[in-house]
């Protein structure tokens, strides 16, 4: 995520964020470590979880609904459109939960802009 380090001289606008899958990552120590000949520590792996059934699709949905809503109420400047939507389902059927796809989506907001949205929003039993 941008911190002091890594900056753009312009913000990126709304509409061009809502075209990307943020992660977050960490460094592989592992690999690294393969570069000088020497060993590094494995790094964790991830372990998918299972794909959504029916109703976590459909409570995912309307989770969605009411995010946007959130939004839109409390004129935040994101987008909560078709693409966030697309997005979260292709992260569930490959193995991301709904709640990690979601903080995954959101990760570029501010502390304040997912409080503020998540407790007008609610958890969605995702």
């Amino acid at each position: 995520g941008a911190d002091e380090l890594y900056t753009a001289a312009n913000a990126l606008d709304a509409s061009t964020l809502d075209r990307f899958y943020m992660l977050s990552t960490e460094y592989d120590d592992e690999y690294e470590a393969a570069m000088f000949g020497a060993k590094g520590k494995r790094a964790s792996g991830w372990t998918p979880c299972a794909a959504p059934a029916a109703a976590a699709l459909e409570a995912a949905y309307e989770h969605c609904k009411a995010i946007r809503k959130a939004v839109a109420d409390l004129k935040v400047q994101r987008i909560v459109g078709t693409r966030f939507m697309q997005r979260l389902i292709a992260a569930a059927f490959v193995g991301v939960s709904m709640r990690e796809a979601i903080d995954d989506l959101t990760m570029a907001w501010s502390a304040d802009e997912r409080r503020r949205v998540f407790e007008r929003a609610g958890k969605g039993g995702v």
